[in-house]
């Protein structure tokens, strides 16, 4: 028999790497905005030493020249001061619009990065989103046909759900999500990529994962969130139960939408039999 669920290094950073990033970015530019405005800072008594070294020298020299000599040399030393002076003023200007420039990139990445999350991860539950399942699917896909190796999908449905949000309302419809949302990811792998796709609708992708390691993973995921629940300040308990099915690659399917149909399938069929778990079929080499 083939191992049950292979094992893979995970490929998926991308949460954790786009919080270092912002951590990164905005640590950088606050050193590079304080360089900025601490090299202009040092002009100023630089130009205030100069000015008063000019002046000195002109009080030295008033024995030494003439009238019209100090005349000029008191225009020329007033010109060089306040063109010190304006360098500085000019450095501290450029260090401030550099220090501007660099806020807003700053500014500019970080939304960038939230605009990143607000596209690919659902509010309610922090899980990744129907658009971003799709996609990696796809991707996970594609280097299971080039490895040669399995690929996984399970898919899982809240029964009932409809019901709990008539009787106690949406509040409490958003508790249930957000505890499913909560322990899907404890009971799957790290390489895993667990998802909500819909209303009262999660998925995983299990790369390197073949059937009899799907059918484990769905018993196990099964039993972790079957229990009580309370969904309100009143201490209302609903019964939470899930229906799930799986499916996978090379043995059910071997595009997308074949897949995920076949784990839809086997998921509304547990639900009409109030199975859960779909009945496990003989392991058959691809």
């Amino acid at each position: 028999m083939t191992s049950q669920q292979e094992t893979v290094e995970d490929p998926r950073t991308a949460d954790s790497a786009q919080q270092e990033r912002r951590q990164n970015t905005r640590a950088t530019d606050s050193s590079a905005q304080r360089a900025v405005l601490r090299r202009p800072a040092f002009m100023f008594p630089i130009a205030s030493f100069a000015a008063a070294a000019i002046g000195l020298a002109v009080v030295l020299a008033q024995e030494a020249f003439g009238p019209e000599q100090l005349d000029l040399l008191v225009v020329a030393s007033a010109i060089l001061s306040v063109g010190l002076l304006g360098f500085a003023f000019g450095a501290l200007g450029r260090g401030r619009l550099i220090a501007s420039a660099q806020q807003y990139q700053t500014r500019t990445e970080t939304r960038h990065l939230e605009l990143q999350d607000m596209a690919t991860l659902d509010d309610l539950t922090g899980l990744p989103n129907r658009r971003y399942f799709y996609a990696r699917l796809r991707g996970e896909l594609e280097l299971a046909r080039n490895f040669r190796r399995h690929l996984a999908v399970l898919v899982l449905d809240i029964d009932g759900f409809k019901g709990i949000n008539d009787h106690y309302g949406h509040k409490a419809g958003d508790v249930v999500l957000a505890h499913v949302g909560k322990l899907l990811p404890e009971g799957v792998r790290g390489s895993d990529v667990p998802a909500r796709i819909g209303g009262d609708e999660f998925a995983v992708i299990m790369p390197a994962t073949n059937k009899e390691g799907a059918y484990i993973v769905a018993e196990r995921l099964q039993q972790a969130l079957q229990g009580t629940l309370v969904v309100n300040e009143d201490g209302v308990q609903v019964d939470l139960r899930v229906s799930l099915g799986v499916s996978g690659y090379p043995w059910a399917g071997d595009n997308v939408d074949a897949i995920v149909q076949r784990a839809d399938t086997q998921m509304y069929a547990a639900k009409t039999m109030h199975k859960h778990v779909p009945a496990r079929q003989p392991q058959r080499n691809p």
